[in-house]
């Protein structure tokens, strides 16, 4: 990737040149790396975007499906062993106190992550411990009600304590939500292979056994 681009100014990486760099891999017919290539890059471009380091996102409308093509669904889960070993990692991993939360609050809930992300105080009620979710939120676009257990219920209250807008976790503007590729950035950051070209404090906070 640096090679191609690791030279441009990033507010100067336009389309054209995601598509250059996307192209290497298709033609060793690689589509799945092709498309983890496209996973990292929209990661990077939608945290550069919510640091309002670009105006523009180059990766946008970019899709697996457009690209190397759409993959089975991945089985990974993890298992008690793993999220006790989580909920031991993570204080000291670094992450703000609400990405702790909504880390939780994902896997309390098991909804979607953008499901959870894209929410507003106003799908939640925490008196009838319920978490709608509107139609054009769900991936199914139907709408439904997730009930809320005392843990899940846990994780709203820390998030309530920073509330500022009207979304779960706003962006670094307050003008909409965290996006995905900024969170997941959070959490891949610290799962990193020991390496000196790390440039992240904890790079191995949130190693686990099975892989990310």
């Amino acid at each position: 990737m640096f090679p191609v681009i690791g030279d441009y100014p990033i507010n100067e990486i336009t389309k054209e040149n995601i598509r250059f760099l996307l192209e290497r891999p298709l033609k060793r017919k690689s589509k799945i790396m092709a498309n983890r290539l496209l996973s990292y890059l929209k990661q990077f471009f939608g945290y550069a975007e919510d640091e309002e380091l670009i105006m523009q996102n180059p990766t946008h409308r970019l899709t697996k499906e457009r690209v190397g093509g759409r993959e089975p669904p991945r089985k990974r889960y993890l298992d008690e062993k793993e999220l006790r070993l989580l909920a031991g990692l993570l204080p000291n991993a670094g992450l703000r106190e609400e990405y702790q939360a909504i880390l939780w609050l994902l896997l309390a809930t098991g909804c979607r992550v953008n499901e959870v992300l894209r929410a507003r105080w106003e799908h939640i009620n925490l008196q009838k411990r319920l978490f709608y979710i509107p139609a054009d939120h769900a991936k199914n676009n139907e709408a439904h009600e997730i009930y809320l257990s005392d843990f899940a219920l846990r994780q709203l209250e820390v998030l309530k304590e920073t509330r500022t807008t009207k979304w779960l976790v706003p962006n670094r503007t307050s003008d909409g939500p965290i996006s995905r590729q900024a969170l997941a950035k959070q959490i891949t950051d610290r799962q990193e292979e020991p390496s000196d070209k790390n440039r992240a404090s904890n790079p191995q906070a949130l190693v686990l056994p099975k892989g990310r």
